[in-house]
């Protein structure tokens, strides 16, 4: 995914603390990630992460599992609406 620098609009959502945990197999890799957001634009809907070949497996929001309907994901991103001005993400 090539993003243009025409294309850019300051981030709606700042990631504040970071946790990546991989699990390397010849066969597969698993990431597990746990990211601590803020709210930098108080209009802001939606935090839409980047993120390419990715098989969700569980998706998480301040230790509530979410169900199916409550994100959108597709080839090149995780769309996660009616967030707080603060929360704790993990996938």
């Amino acid at each position: 995914m090539t993003i243009k620098l025409s294309d850019y609009t300051p981030p709606a959502f700042a990631i504040t603390r970071t946790e990546i945990d991989f699990d390397l197999d010849a066969r597969a890799t698993r990431v597990q990630s746990r990211l601590t957001v803020q709210r930098m634009d108080p209009d802001a809907p939606e935090l839409v992460l980047n993120g390419e070949k990715m098989r969700l497996e569980r998706v998480a929001v301040d230790g509530r599992e979410l169900d199916a309907g409550e994100y959108a994901v597709d080839d090149v991103s995780l769309t996660l609406r009616g967030l707080g001005d603060e929360a704790v993400v993990e996938i």
